[in-house]
């Protein structure tokens, strides 16, 4: 494939996220729940931290830098959806705890987005596509 499919491709898989992203978050407002941006940080919080995880590791899985997932994290401290705690080994280091009521959000949230992901993007695919995807996005989440 040359470098201009290569990237026309890319552009395709960026704008088909966006929107389905959009759609997404829209339908979590007029739902009531937390906005998408916290979902993605409680799901890697309960998902691949057991409930709680490193700030600089959420930083990591999220295409924010450092000073932002702090000040995302400081939102949702103040939202109540999850809490700070310190990091026994390291001084330095911070976990991101999520709560009770964090975990009744994400609860909601995931009802509401597996909705839309149904209507949007599921219904479109075959499982033999879906498995295909599920391996490709497997790649890109572990490319260094």
């Amino acid at each position: 494939m040359s470098d201009f499919d290569t990237n026309h491709v890319w552009r395709k898989l960026c704008a088909g996220e966006a929107k389905i992203s959009r759609s997404i978050d829209e339908s979590l407002r007029r739902a009531g729940c937390v906005p998408l941006e916290w979902v993605g940080i409680l799901f890697d919080i309960q998902r691949y931290g057991n409930g709680r995880i490193r700030l600089g590791e959420l930083a990591e899985r999220s295409s924010l830098s450092r000073s932002g997932i702090t000040r995302l994290i400081d939102r949702m401290v103040e939202g109540g959806v999850i809490t700070r705690e310190a990091c026994e080994h390291d001084g330095r280091g911070t976990y991101a705890v999520i709560s009770e009521l964090g975990k009744t959000k994400l609860t909601s949230a995931l009802q509401v987005q597996e909705r839309v992901l149904q209507a949007a993007f599921y219904q479109r695919f075959t499982n033999g596509d879906m498995d295909a995807f599920a391996r490709i996005a497997g790649a890109l989440e572990a490319t260094d």
